[in-house]
């Protein structure tokens, strides 16, 4: 019986198992629903497309399939770049730290407004928008999402947005990650002790006292009874 209910509940999961994109080589636009349709396929399908460019505005990235795809394709050498909300980012399971790990450039948005976009432009040509988060059990809940496939002027307006995102976003965190400066050493001087005594046009000559032994006691004084700390 427990073989029986494991063949039946991989049946039921197999014809959403994969995506293809719109047979021909028209612009199309495609509209699919989960959980009847498999939007995580739909959305590796897209990044698997891409020759140089994956751009996502996205809530955040649970989804280990869709970060491993990402993840390829920039060890690839196309160019990845997520913005993902700040909040998300650091929620349980998140990819984030993985990608950055693998090279993939993430911008977090630093400021509390959330970024709730889910959104991926692909080689300017093809994207994907709509409601369904990056996450692992987005595909059991009710989600939506529209592809366009070989649409560039549809695709500019994805580009267009997030790019406002990253230029917003990105000096944010390159200040925030960047190096504190050095901070740089000056040497003062001691100040010099003056004797109370003494004056900048004070003259230094030898002490006028006389010693015991007869002599001239061979001090300078600069005093002006002229004679030194011992004689005055």
């Amino acid at each position: 019986m427990k073989k029986l209910l494991i063949l039946l509940a991989f049946l039921l999961v197999l014809p959403m198992a994969s995506y293809a994109l719109p047979a021909g080589d028209a612009p199309a636009t495609e509209a699919l629903f989960s959980p009847a349709d498999n939007l995580e396929a739909a959305w590796i399908y897209v990044i698997n497309t891409a020759k140089k460019t994956i751009h996502i505005s996205c809530f955040g990235i649970t989804n280990d399939n869709i970060a491993n795809a990402l993840i390829d394709k920039d060890l690839s050498g196309v160019e990845v770049v997520v913005c993902c909300d700040k909040l998300q980012s650091y929620a349980r399971g998140s990819d984030i730290d993985k990608l950055r790990a693998n090279g993939v450039e993430v911008i977090i948005k630093q400021t509390s407004t959330l970024e709730h976009n889910k959104m991926i432009a692909v080689d300017g040509v093809n994207g994907v928008i709509g409601s369904y988060n990056l996450s692992e059990n987005a595909q059991e809940q009710d989600n939506s999402i529209v592809l366009f496939w070989r649409t560039p002027e549809q695709v500019k307006k994805i580009e267009a947005v997030w790019r406002a995102i990253y230029d917003r976003d990105a000096p944010a965190v390159a200040s925030k990650q960047a190096p504190p400066e050095p901070k740089t050493e000056t040497y003062t001087a001691p100040k010099q002790e003056v004797s109370p005594s003494a004056s900048s046009d004070s003259k230094t000559v030898q002490c006028k006292a006389v010693t015991q032994k007869g002599t001239r006691c061979k001090r300078m004084t600069s005093d002006p009874s002229g004679y030194c700390w011992q004689h005055k």
